[in-house]
């Protein structure tokens, strides 16, 4: 079973890449560990999109929304996540900050990605 962390450390990889040829040897070296029931999930993750094209589905998860959660995963005070924000200028990297302290780590499996 691969979890969403696995998931997540591998676009991590994909995104600080430049050159399609080492993204493409990721993603296939990250798809090859993948079970039948993972991969379709995890592909269509990777897409960005979590509908297909012709459904008008939207998640509506703004900005709003993952601060909130952010928030109370992390449990730090509305200034403090202002401060960090300020810092960094960036999503991606003010969560990073904000939750890069926390140990636990709970396995969520890929294949429980359409059931989100």
């Amino acid at each position: 079973m691969n979890d969403f962390l696995t998931f997540a450390r591998t676009a991590e990889k994909i995104g600080a890449t430049a050159k399609k040829l080492e993204k493409v040897a990721l993603l296939k070296n990250f798809f090859a560990t993948l079970s039948p029931e993972e991969l379709g999930p995890a592909a269509l993750a990777f897409t960005g999109r979590p509908f297909a094209a012709n459904d008008g589905r939207t998640l509506n998860c703004g900005w709003a929304i993952i601060k909130e959660a952010l928030l109370g995963v992390s449990g730090v005070k509305e200034a403090d996540f202002r401060s960090t924000y300020r810092r960094y200028s960036d999503g991606g990297d003010t969560a990073q900050a904000l939750l890069q302290d926390i140990s636990e780590h709970e396995p969520w499996p890929i294949s429980k990605l359409p059931d989100f």
